[in-house]
């Protein structure tokens, strides 16, 4: 039979290590629960009116070809100067005895906000020519006006753009005259419609 004193030092034995292993507990780092642990936070989400991320690149010159009769066209764009200048080069080639036309246009051009990849372009052109369009044989004019236009530049390069002529009117360079105002008016947009880039696509650098 087990004395007095013996249970008395087991029960102190008890006490004793009943402080001791919790506070040694405490010392020791926890390492979190698979169960517990804080998941990420979700990512934020996309609204409709978000924004693209402006262009990676910088790119100012663009050599494109156009439908139709073949135009050649070569743009600059800085900042918001726009500039470009095209020739339907079949026509120039192989028809030169009959046609020679060319185009040179400037204006300005601004990003759209929603996708600073695509510009809108305003600009005014000239475009002198030699053709029979007016006449059974070849005239030699001058067409003024004004045009408007968008162009789209991938983050590689790619670009395509379209451009239509808005108004103007053609005068005659020879001494022949042109009094008639839908004579002027049939011209300008007869020699827009061969000499103006209207679809392209291209590269720009």
């Amino acid at each position: 039979m087990t004395s007095p004193t013996g249970w008395v030092s087991a029960l102190g034995l008890l006490v004793a290590l009943a402080w001791v292993v919790p506070a040694h507990a405490a010392d020791e780092p926890s390492s979190p629960s698979p169960v517990l642990a804080p998941m990420p936070p979700p990512p934020p989400p996309i609204t409709a009116g978000a924004h693209a991320p402006p262009p990676t690149t910088s790119r100012y010159v663009g050599l494109m070809y156009g439908f139709g009769p073949g135009v050649l066209a070569l743009d600059l764009e800085v900042g918001l100067f726009y500039g470009f200048v095209s020739a339907p080069l079949p026509l120039d080639v192989f028809l030169h005895d009959e046609y020679l036309m060319g185009v040179v246009g400037a204006g300005v051009t601004f990003p759209v906000p929603r996708d600073p990849r695509w510009h809108f372009d305003v600009y005014a052109f000239g475009l002198p020519a030699r053709s029979p369009l007016i006449e059974s044989r070849s005239r030699e004019v001058l067409s003024l006006g004004l045009g408007a236009g968008f162009h789209f530049t991938s983050d590689r390069g790619f670009t395509l753009g379209l451009k239509f002529p808005l108004f103007g009117s053609t005068f005659a360079l020879d001494d022949r005259g042109m009094d008639d105002v839908r004579e002027r008016a049939y011209a300008f947009y007869a020699h827009s419609a061969l000499a103006l880039p209207v679809t392209t696509f291209g590269y720009r650098f």
